[in-house]
C-alpha cells in the first residue's frame, strides 16, 4: 500500500509541477549526471583503471587532439601511458 501511495504521490506532484519547473529539474538532473560521470572518469583515470574507462566509451568514440586521432581501443592505452609517465615523473601521487 505504501509503495502504491508513493507512486501516486510522485505522479501527482510531478504532474502538478509547471513545465518550467520540470525543465529545471531535468536540466539539474542532466548536470548532476554529467558531473557524476566526470568524477568517475577521473577516479578511473588516476587509478589506471582503463577497463572501466573503456566501458564508459561508446564503440564509435573518437578523440581528436594535437597528438592525433584516437578511438575506443587507443584512448585507454594513451590515458594509461600519460598517467604512468606523470607518476614516474612525480608530477602527482
Amino acid at each position: 500500500m505504501r509503495y502504491t501511495l508513493s507512486i501516486v504521490t510522485a505522479v501527482i506532484v510531478f504532474g502538478c509541477t509547471s513545465r518550467d519547473a520540470q525543465d529545471k529539474l531535468t536540466t539539474e538532473k542532466v548536470k548532476q549526471d554529467i558531473l557524476t560521470l566526470e568524477k568517475k572518469w577521473i577516479e578511473f583515470e588516476f587509478a589506471l583503471d582503463t577497463a572501466s574507462i573503456s566501458l564508459m566509451l561508446d564503440s564509435s568514440f573518437i578523440s581528436i587532439s594535437a597528438k592525433g586521432i584516437s578511438n575506443k581501443q587507443k584512448e585507454p592505452n594513451g590515458i594509461y601511458k600519460n598517467v604512468s609517465a606523470m607518476r614516474s615523473d612525480s608530477i602527482f601521487v
